[in-house]
């Protein structure tokens, strides 16, 4: 696929924030025609301002960005920073919740336990927090969490939702939703094979923070695994973008993975050819080998470049969204509409859940208006 300088640079300056090469090219940007302003913007969409920055820093001062810009982006950085320092602090004071006064096994899923493999974690975009105590904990949890300051704000089929100092904590229920319900009991044999015993910790180095943070996350072959099963969710619901292509690939290509383990589960759930549909994108687009994408693959490229982080920039972003505008019929049509068209594009990387999932997500809908959860 033949893609535009500007893409070119970016997906470059990417791959070396994330470590895959030294520097950057210098050669790359000789011609010092670097649209900056618009590469600014298409990083923030796609929530990797923090990793491009840091292989823009490897480039000759003299081919960087104009002060102006360069300090805006400096600025952005700094909040990232911030954002993910006040983060861990708060992940701090669950888990002394956890280990002192709640007594329950978990794991934190995604999120910071992804950004501990990063070359600068304090530069990966974050969130909410997304935890895993099992099925009986997240009840229990349910019951504890607001003995200990969390707000709760909304409840659903997959997770509770709480704050905690401003930062929104999700208790799932269940690891991941799948519609197709062979799909939904392999998942549970799957947790059920290494939670809680085989939850491990993961140690990030935060910088300036002094203490490093311990974060269990579970085994690497089930991480990877999962982001597989996040980036095909968020593929057919809303869209995806490099952040979330950047966290498969760190998981996937992170030491010690149990590489048979991880083919087996993506076996079992179905998920190869969507696997090997992100090896290939992200050899082409982070480590810039030359690869023919096939068609789907391709369909999914133009699905990163048009809606950015979550589809959050795409055109259609608010026809997938229980709140958009419109009466009840509207409203409802129009989600059908957008995940039948979404779920055509990509049927290919998973079928049995693309053909469920109009159905059930108007079933979702329809249950939320009438104030059934």
């Amino acid at each position: 696929m033949r893609r535009e300088p500007i893409y070119a640079r970016l997906c470059h300056l990417l791959g070396t924030g994330l470590g895959l090469r030294g520097q950057a090219d210098a050669a790359l940007f000789a011609d010092k025609q670097t649209d900056w302003e618009n590469l600014f913007r298409l990083s923030r969409e796609q929530a990797v301002a923090g990793i491009v920055w840091d292989g823009l820093l490897t480039l000759p001062k003299e081919l960087q960005p104009e002060k102006a810009l360069f300090y805006r982006w400096m600025g952005y950085v700094l909040e990232i920073e911030r954002a993910n320092k006040h983060l861990n602090t708060v992940l701090r004071k669950m888990d002394s919740f956890f280990a002192n006064d709640f007594k329950l096994p978990y794991v934190v899923l995604k999120g910071q336990g992804i950004a501990a493999l990063y070359p600068r974690p304090e530069h990966r975009s974050c969130g909410d927090v997304d935890l895993y105590a099992g099925a009986k904990g997240a009840k229990e949890l349910d019951r504890l969490f607001p003995e200990k300051g969390f707000r709760r704000k909304t409840l659903s089929t997959k997770h509770s939702n709480y704050y905690l100092d401003g930062i929104e904590v999700e208790n799932h229920y269940m690891a991941a939703l799948f519609f197709w319900p062979g799909n939904a009991l392999k998942m549970r044999e799957l947790v059920d094979s290494w939670f809680p015993r085989g939850i491990v910790s993961r140690t990030m180095h935060p910088a300036e923070e002094g203490e490093p943070l311990h974060i269990p996350v579970a085994p690497s072959w089930f991480e990877a695994l999962f982001a597989v099963i996040h980036f095909s969710s968020h593929l057919r619901l809303e869209g995806v973008g490099l952040r979330q292509l950047c966290d498969w690939y760190m998981l996937a290509h992170q030491p010690g993975l149990d590489r048979e383990r991880y083919s087996q589960g993506l076996h079992f759930l179905g998920l190869s050819v969507l696997n090997a549909a992100l090896e290939r994108l992200s050899a082409s687009l982070l480590e810039e080998r030359k690869v023919r994408l096939s068609r789907a693959e391709r369909e999914v490229e133009r699905a990163i470049w048009e809606g950015g982080n979550f589809g959050h920039h795409a055109d259609d972003a608010h026809d997938h969204t229980f709140a958009s505008a419109g009466g009840f019929l509207k409203v409802m049509g129009r989600l059908f509409l957008h995940d039948v068209r979404r779920s055509c594009r990509f049927f290919r990387f998973a079928p049995m859940e693309c053909l469920l999932t109009p159905l059930f997500r108007v079933a979702g809908y329809v249950r939320r208006k009438g104030g059934v959860r």
